[in-house]
Formats: structure tokens, sequence, C-alpha cells
């Protein structure tokens, strides 16, 4: 029960990340998908499952100033992730 709570919160958390105006695309089929991780060993054993990775976290300056894209989703804090949706709308305020 505890397992497929946790996939599916990974799962919502991934959709919610795909949907956001957090997620910026690039030129290459890599993206810069972020998602909101707790940092227990449940969530990181179920990112490890679906992603085949261990959880990467980084700072909403780290994907920002990021050349590359990814291809599993990066994960933040949620204030990290408050942040970067703080400063995309900004960008995006500033750019009309």
């Amino acid at each position: 029960m505890i397992r497929k709570f946790t996939s599916s919160l990974v799962l919502a958390a991934t959709l919610v990340a795909a949907s956001s105006p957090a997620l910026a695309l690039t030129s290459d089929p890599l993206t810069k998908a972020v998602m909101i991780c707790g940092q227990d060993q449940m969530t990181a054993r179920s990112y490890e499952r679906t992603y085949g990775e261990r959880p990467v976290f980084m700072t909403a300056r780290q994907v920002l100033e990021a050349d590359k894209g990814w291809e599993a989703p990066r994960c933040m804090s949620e204030r990290e992730y408050a942040e970067l949706v703080r400063v995309n709308e900004a960008r995006v305020r500033a750019a009309r």
C-alpha cells in the first residue's frame, strides 16, 4: 500500500511538473523537467524504480543555469520549486 501510494505521488508530481511553468524545454530531446521530491529513503527507492537512477536534487539557480537538459526529472525541495516558478513567472512578465 505504501509503495503504491509513493509511486502515485511520484507520478502525480511528474504530471504537475510537466504542466507547470517551471518546465523549460530545450531544442534537443532532453528536457529540464523537475519535480518536488521527499528526501526520505522510500521516495528515493520509488524514484530509482521509476527512472532507473538515484534522484538528483537541484536548486532553482542550478536548473536555470543548466546548459543541457536531462532524461529523468531532477528533484527539488518545495521551497526551491516555488522559487523556480516565481523566477519563471517574473521572466514571462518582463518579456511582455
